[in-house]
């Protein structure tokens, strides 16, 4: 019955990969987190934004961090769900987007953040949650 811990997983440039995002959710799961996958492409009319560069980077990327918060937002209001253990996981540029994420003044910040194979724009400082980077050495 709850209430569970839970985490919103963002996905790479290239959307949502079932290989990896929903063996991830399904592994969550039966470690007892509630999941969700936030697709911040599709409804946007996109398929990756792999390419992006400049401006158009710059945007989804607040896009993305805008869309985490509104996936937190919307666990915290399930009876379910512990709003106060709410994290956050991405990979590569949905690791970029946890970054950002832990960057914001929210008044309601996330309880913890994994970051898979990020890109690091900002020296990680005056982070508003604690963060595990994962990165392999010959990660580019």
């Amino acid at each position: 019955p709850g209430p569970f811990p839970a985490v919103i997983l963002l996905h790479g440039c290239g959307g949502i990969q079932p290989k990896r995002d929903h063996r991830w959710a399904e592994r969550l799961s039966e470690w007892g987190y509630v999941t969700l996958q936030a697709d911040s492409f599709r409804p946007r009319g996109l398929s990756n934004v792999c390419t992006y560069s400049g401006r158009d980077s710059t945007d989804i990327l607040r896009k993305r961090v805008s869309d985490a918060y509104d996936a937190k937002r919307y666990l915290a209001g399930l009876p379910f769900v512990d709003r106060s253990r709410i994290a956050v996981m991405g990979w590569s540029h949905g690791g970029a987007t946890t970054l950002e994420a832990l960057y914001q003044r929210a008044d309601d910040p996330f309880r913890a953040a994994i970051a898979f194979y990020p890109s690091c724009r900002r020296i990680l400082t005056g982070l508003n949650a604690p963060l595990l980077i994962l990165i392999g050495e010959a990660d580019d």
